[in-house]
């Protein structure tokens, strides 16, 4: 990706928190420190590619868990599956799913999930996914 291809974005979070134990005496304090960083396109379609990492630390050392590397495919705000979820057409968009023409994972260009897409009717769930 050349300088203008894509926005770089890395941010942190720590938490500190204490173990509840039957004696205060015991109690621990825990931080964990987590780092993602986010490589978002530019342009309105493209890969959103996600890595985090968490080390927590105790009283007798640290430990860091697997990191985690996601990869969302970015697409308009005005395409076919915003546009599905949008209007409530779950059946629709379910369609789209099995034919591997949408992804659960999908995010629009300002970095929105399909979850967070306000529909704009108000619909019955489906149920479960179902083949066919």
């Amino acid at each position: 990706m050349g300088d203008s291809d894509a926005t770089l974005t890395v941010s942190t979070i720590k938490r500190r928190r204490l173990t509840e134990t039957t004696h205060q005496q015991d109690a621990d304090t825990i931080e964990d420190l987590t780092v993602k960083v986010t490589c978002f396109p530019r342009n309105s379609t493209g890969r959103m590619f996600k890595a985090t990492i968490t080390q927590q630390t105790v009283r007798n050392g640290f430990f860091s868990s697997i990191p985690q590397l996601q990869v969302n495919l970015v697409l308009a705000c005005d395409s076919l599956v915003f546009q599905l979820v949008r209007e409530g057409r779950l059946a629709e968009f379910e369609a789209l799913l099995w034919e591997g023409k949408a992804s659960l994972r999908d995010h629009d260009e300002r970095g929105n999930s399909l979850l967070a897409v306000r529909p704009n009717s108000i619909f019955q769930p489906i149920g479960p996914l179902s083949k066919g």
